[in-house]
């Protein structure tokens, strides 16, 4: 039995995550209406992103796991890993992205080489923006679909890798640098004025590789790194955790909390200067 057994002999509906299924949480006192808990794939270890419930899927069901199955798709993803790590390059048919859009300038889209493209057939009706590595190569394409009709909003291309942070080469400001989740918070943040930001694309992973995924900026002199999720219960949680993991990982980590039902992609160039001058002063980096 694996884990895919399980779910569907207990009628969890599940959906692909990178490397896991998200899915609701199992623990039967946490009312979870947006499934905050990831499922390895292989594994079966599960961790409630949002209460904090983890364990492992075969005990928690009291399931016999079948450890050939298991050592098989661990060698799959390891083989999988190491053909991935390949370089890609733009498709031949790449049109820039030249106009504004969710209320970011084409300047800013034009900055990180966002183009539309047709050449897959995962790519059309959606903005691709290509993820470089530091030495400038490009390791994925994330995109963003234009209709809410289309099943999966965002594609991560090619499957099982993991993204890059984004941009590889922020600015720093005043030896720091702002976590946000996800593109949009990054280019609507840019777009105002504000250049320290990166993101990781969620905190699961960054929970987990924060120290070699971040040591590179520390290199480059950043001491500080501020933590901004989305407004709702789920976010504060998930930041308050990072926070908690990166601090005690000799990080100097510190959550910027957002008012509720608000996230770093809606904020207008007036209150990114408000916030700006809240962290930094009067002097911040877009005066």
């Amino acid at each position: 039995m694996n884990v895919v057994d399980i779910l569907n002999d207990r009628q969890i509906k599940y959906k692909e995550a990178g490397k896991d299924y998200q899915i609701k949480c199992l623990n039967p006192s946490h009312d979870d209406h947006n499934p905050s808990m990831r499922v390895d794939k292989v594994t079966g270890i599960f961790h409630c992103f949002s209460c904090g419930f983890k364990g492992n899927l075969f005990r928690h069901f009291g399931a016999d796991p079948n450890f050939v199955d298991i050592r098989i798709a661990q060698m799959q993803n390891k083989i999988r890993d190491i053909l991935s790590n390949k370089n890609l390059v733009m498709p031949p048919d790449a049109v820039p992205f030249c106009r504004d859009y969710r209320g970011i300038s084409k300047h800013t889209y034009m900055e990180v080489n966002a183009f539309t493209s047709v050449a897959e057939d995962e790519y059309r009706d959606r903005l691709m923006f290509p993820l470089y590595d530091i030495r400038g190569n490009i390791k994925l394409f994330v995109g963003r679909a234009f209709h809410t009709d289309i099943e999966d909003k965002y594609l991560f291309y090619p499957k099982h890798t993991r993204p890059p942070i984004f941009p590889s080469h922020p600015e720093i400001w005043k030896n720091s640098l702002i976590i946000v989740e996800g593109i949009f918070d990054v280019l609507n943040l840019r777009d105002k004025g504000c250049y320290n930001v990166i993101t990781a694309f969620g905190t699961h992973t960054l929970l987990k590789t924060f120290q070699d995924r971040l040591a590179h900026f520390r290199i480059m002199g950043v001491n500080k790194f501020y933590i901004m999720f989305d407004g709702d219960k789920a976010e504060l949680q998930a930041s308050t955790k990072l926070e908690d993991v990166m601090n005690g990982g000799g990080y100097n980590a510190e959550r910027i909390e957002m008012p509720e039902g608000l996230d770093p992609g809606d904020l207008d160039i007036h209150q990114v200067e408000y916030m700006m001058t809240g962290m930094y002063g009067n002097e911040n980096s877009s005066s």
